[in-house]
């Protein structure tokens, strides 16, 4: 089963795969339709938002796979798509290849005025800087990565991300391990990283708790990995108390 990633701006919404063109609804439809002005021969790994445009990330462009490639819009204004990707001398798209990862991007999640993208290993910033450039592009971490699509979430300009070797939190800056020395080997020695792509995290604010599901193959799990169905662990943080929980998840 493949992840998708989805995003809402300016009262429409845009749900991705990476093996179609992206889709996209008003909140008021009833049908999600093909994306429009958005070339049929490109595919994205993942679509975020952020300064009123729409990011795609990891994109194979007529077959080329371009792995470190991000792409964004125009401005999009309410009830409307942009009206184009591709940069022009009277519009804000474009888009830019980051020679220096070192890896593929992975997803992108927003954090105040920022887009912080992720790869399996680094962590990069695209921040709105306006003119012909419209985005800058640095590296913030070469240390830290994601382990999946929907691997991050945002709480009070924090990111809590899932990473491929630890549970992590970073405001763009400076970054903390949350699971070292606690639960991490727990976490990553049982859990089955070949169905990575089945992994996600989830904020329950109502709790102050953070979940971050996964398969696994824990002597004390509820639900057995069976390689056929979904996460039947869940590592819960919960933020305001610095405690760590399991639960089992019924696939």
């Amino acid at each position: 089963m493949e992840a998708f990633t989805a995003a809402s701006i300016n009262n429409v919404v845009y749900i991705n795969r990476e093996d179609r063109v992206p889709l996209f609804m008003t909140k008021n439809g009833t049908t999600f339709a093909t994306l429009t002005n958005w070339n049929t021969n490109w595919r994205a790994k993942a679509i975020r938002t952020i300064n009123g445009q729409i990011v795609a990330i990891n994109m194979t462009e007529s077959g080329t796979v371009l792995p470190n490639r991000v792409r964004w819009s125009d401005f999009s204004v309410w009830n409307s798509v942009p009206g184009t990707w591709v940069a022009g001398t009277t519009n804000s798209a474009g888009s830019t290849d980051l020679s220096d990862l070192s890896d593929e991007l992975i997803d992108g999640w927003p954090l105040r005025d920022r887009l912080v993208l992720y790869s399996t290993s680094e962590v990069w910033l695209m921040e709105p800087i306006g003119g012909p450039l419209v985005f800058s592009f640095r590296r913030a971490m070469s240390d830290a990565g994601v382990i999946n699509q929907n691997c991050v979430v945002e709480h009070e300009g924090v990111h809590y991300v899932f990473g491929n070797n630890e549970i992590y939190r970073h405001d763009g800056i400076q970054k903390q391990s949350v699971s070292r020395g606690r639960v991490n080997d727990f976490i990553y020695q049982n859990m089955d990283r070949g169905r990575s792509k089945q992994f996600f995290v989830f904020h329950n604010a109502k709790l102050n708790e953070i979940y971050f599901c996964y398969v696994s193959g824990d002597g004390f799990v509820r639900w057995p990995n069976d390689g056929t169905y979904g996460c039947n662990r869940a590592a819960v943080y919960n933020y305001r108390a610095d405690t760590w929980q399991f639960y089992d998840l019924p696939y």
